[in-house]
C-alpha cells in the first residue's frame, strides 16, 4: 500500500470541486505543477493510468488521491453508470511517498520535541475502507455545494471540511502502518507511550524515576523501558532530559534570568550538571546560545 506524506508550506486553496454522472466513463486529464486531486468514486469502479503506465485499481466506493507533475492520466469505468466527486486542490507543497515502513518512522520521529510543527498529512493512493469512505462521502457533497454558492466565506467553509478530509485519511493511513508494524508499535503501546510523555510534560519542574512513570502507567518499569526505547529510539530518562533542555532554551529565549534559576525551572540543582547536559543536547553553551539569539 502506497501514501503520500504532504508538507505544506501555505494554506493550499480549492481550484474546483465537482460532481460527475456518466455512462462512459473515459477521460484523459493534464493538470500544471502543484495540482492535487482527492476523489470519492460513489459508483461504478474505475482504473486510472499514470504518465509511467501503472495501472491503479480504484474500487467503488474509494477514495484516491493524484498529485500532479505537469502529466497526464487517462481515467477509465467499463461500468455502466459511473459516479464520482472530485475536489482539486492548488499550492505550496513537498510531497514524499512513504511506505508502511516509512511512517512508521515519521511517527517516531514525531516524539521527539521540535521547535518547529509543520502542516502535514498523510494520505493514501486509494483506500477502499467503508467506514472511511462513508464518513468522508458527506465532506465531498458539502465542498462541492458550499464552492457552488456565493457567500463571502465559503472558503473558510470548503476548507474546513477538505482539513476534514485530511485528518480522516491522515489517521486512517496511520492505523494501516501501525498495524503493518511488527509487536512493538502496537496501538496499546503507542498510547503508553504517549501517555508518558504527557505525564513527563507536566514533571518538567522536578526529578523522577523510571519506577514512578511506569507505576503512574500500571506496567513494569522494563516493559515500559522496551517499548519507549523501540517507539522513541531513546530512554524514558533521557526523552525527560532532551524535554528539560528544550523547555530551558524556551525560558533562555524568552526570559532575561539566571542560569540557575532556568535549571532551577526543570528540576536541576547542580548548576554545572545542567550547564553540560545543555551543551549535551544542544551543541553549545548556554552563553553561545544567548548571543545568538
Amino acid at each position: 500500500m502506497k501514501f503520500y506524506k504532504i508538507v505544506f508550506h501555505a494554506i493550499p486553496q480549492i481550484i474546483f470541486a465537482h460532481s460527475y454522472r456518466t455512462a462512459n466513463y473515459d477521460l484523459t486529464i493534464k493538470r500544471p505543477e502543484g495540482h492535487m486531486e482527492i476523489t470519492y468514486i460513489k459508483e461504478g469502479a474505475a482504473e486510472r493510468i499514470d504518465s509511467k503506465g501503472q495501472h491503479i485499481p480504484l474500487p467503488a466506493p474509494s477514495i484516491s488521491t493524484h498529485i500532479f507533475s505537469n502529466e497526464r492520466i487517462y481515467c477509465r469505468s467499463t461500468a455502466p453508470l459511473h459516479v464520482h466527486y472530485t475536489v482539486a486542490l492548488q499550492g505550496d507543497w513537498s510531497v514524499y511517498p512513504h511506505s508502511t515502513d516509512e511512517i512508521l518512522s515519521c511517527m517516531q520521529s514525531g516524539f521527539l520535541p521540535s521547535e518547529k510543527h509543520p502542516l502535514c498529512v498523510l494520505l493514501p493512493v486509494v483506500t477502499d475502507d467503508i467506514k472511511t469512505t462513508s464518513t468522508l462521502s458527506p465532506c465531498f457533497q458539502e465542498i462541492i455545494s458550499t464552492h457552488a454558492g456565493y457567500s463571502p466565506f465559503r472558503t473558510v467553509s470548503c476548507l474546513e471540511q477538505v482539513f476534514r478530509i485530511f485528518s480522516v485519511l491522515t489517521d486512517w493511513s496511520i492505523s494501516q502502518a501501525v498495524r503493518s508494524g511488527q509487536g512493538i508499535l502496537s496501538p496499546s503501546n503507542l498510547t503508553y507511550c504517549r501517555r508518558a510523555v504527557e505525564y513527563m510534560q507536566t514533571a518538567l519542574h522536578r526529578q523522577f524515576t523510571v519506577a514512578e512513570l511506569a507505576n503512574e502507567l500500571q506496567i513494569s518499569p522494563a516493559h515500559l523501558s522496551r517499548i519507549f526505547k523501540a517507539v522513541t529510539d531513546c530512554s524514558p530518562i533521557e526523552y525527560m532530559n532532551r524535554l528539560k533542555i528544550h523547555h530551558a532554551r524556551q525560558l533562555l529565549e524568552t526570559q532575561d534570568i539566571p542560569i540557575r534559576e532556568v535549571a532551577a525551572q526543570i528540576g536541576i540543582t547542580d548548576e554545572k550538571y545542567f550547564l553540560r547536559l545543555f551543551k549535551k543536547y544542544t551543541g553549545m553553551t548556554t552563553g553561545a546560545f544567548k548571543k545568538a539569539l
